[in-house]
């Protein structure tokens, strides 16, 4: 998977060139890419030499894009798993709501009936 980084400046090829056999596994999995983006050779294997050297200074650093990556699928995981538990409890805080709502409305009655009871009672 070729992924592209967010430039702010167009990069400058090198002077030298660099010339190698790749791993017949590797070739092929270049060559596929190729056919499936559409570009050269060396467009691909540029692209796959600056992301592993990326990769390489951002695991040096501690900020491995892999582990990122992983994170943030198991944080969407959790968040759809934690979903449905969240509508019954929004849905269960309406219920109580109007539940104290009645109760309080219960209560208000109550002391109205026993205040109107008192006074006809004189008490």
């Amino acid at each position: 998977m070729l992924v592209r980084r967010r430039e702010t400046k167009e990069r400058k090829l090198a002077e030298n060139a660099s010339y190698t056999k790749l791993f017949r596994d590797d070739y092929q999995s270049v060559h596929s890419l190729m056919k499936d983006g559409g570009k050269s050779e060396a467009e691909v294997i540029r692209q796959l030499v600056s992301e592993a050297l990326r990769s390489r200074r951002l695991g040096a650093h501690g900020l491995d894009q892999t582990k990122k990556i992983i994170q943030m699928a198991q944080k969407k995981v959790v968040e759809e798993l934690l979903a449905p538990i969240h509508a019954k409890l929004d849905a269960q805080q309406i219920i109580n709501e109007r539940v104290e709502d009645r109760v309080a409305e219960g209560f208000e009655r109550v002391e109205r009936q026993f205040d109107f009871s008192r006074r006809a009672l004189g008490v």
